[in-house]
């Protein structure tokens, strides 16, 4: 409690096979945060950062786990290399622009967001497994390559939304409020369906879309589950093309 690292001249680096352990109260700031392959990163304080990137930013192999009171801020980009994001708490990306992107190479590349914590910012890219317990919103939710998507809780889109693999288990993609008020939750403006696409819908499950595009492939699956519930699962566009 009240240690901190500052370092404001360039890379602050994680050497090989080394850990990092920020406790409450602690705080490390830097221009650049970055990782040696197999690192563990442990924050239960504060880390903030104009980026994760360096050579490969959360390198191969590296395991950051942000607790539940804690805060992981990056103000620019977050480039993860098949590594794994256990989030409990907050990780913010606060520049306007800013982006998470996770590159899915030689080794599984994860992003699990638990009940009660949150990931925001502009834009998440993910070659990556992402399972959201909690509350993910983004502007733009992307993937890049193999990809995996399982939500049972909260996921506000608030411009685009382009998935191959989705799971929603009594959960909700949408384009949030405009008001915490509202009783109306928004569209996602486009919604598309990548080729081969195979979305899985379960007890009342629902994606709101103004545009919905389903891409073509052999593949292409859309189907409803009632599990524990009666209710109906929805996808509820005002548009939708298929492209074959």
């Amino acid at each position: 409690n009240g240690g901190k690292i500052t370092s404001t001249s360039g890379t602050f680096m994680v050497s090989d096979k080394s850990s990092l352990t920020v406790q409450s109260g602690g705080e490390v700031n830097c221009n650049i945060f970055s990782t040696a392959p197999n690192v563990v990163i442990k924050n239960f304080g504060t880390i903030k950062t104009k980026e994760v990137s360096g050579q490969n930013g959360l390198n191969t192999g590296t395991v950051l786990y942000n607790a539940s009171d804690a805060l992981f801020q990056v103000e620019d980009k977050f480039i993860i290399t098949s590594s794994q994001i256990y989030n409990h708490g907050t990780i913010s990306l606060t520049a306007e622009n800013a982006y998470m992107q996770a590159n899915k190479t030689s080794a599984a590349c994860l992003i699990a967001n638990y009940e009660k914590a949150t990931i925001k910012g502009n834009r998440i890219q993910a070659g990556a497994t992402i399972v959201n317990s909690g509350t993910i919103e983004v502007n733009i939710l992307e993937n890049s390559s193999t990809d995996f998507l399982y939500n049972n809780c909260l996921l506000i889109v608030k411009n685009t939304f382009k998935f191959r693999n989705v799971v929603l288990d009594q959960a909700s993609i949408t384009g949030g409020r405009t008001n915490p008020s509202d009783k109306e939750w928004l569209p996602v403006p486009l919604v598309e369906s990548l080729n081969s696409a195979q979305y899985t819908l379960i007890d009342g499950s629902m994606i709101k879309a103004k545009e919905f595009k389903v891409q073509s492939g052999s593949q292409v699956t859309f189907k409803a589950i009632n599990k524990a519930k009666e209710d109906r699962s929805m996808i509820k566009a005002e548009d939708i093309y298929f492209e074959w």
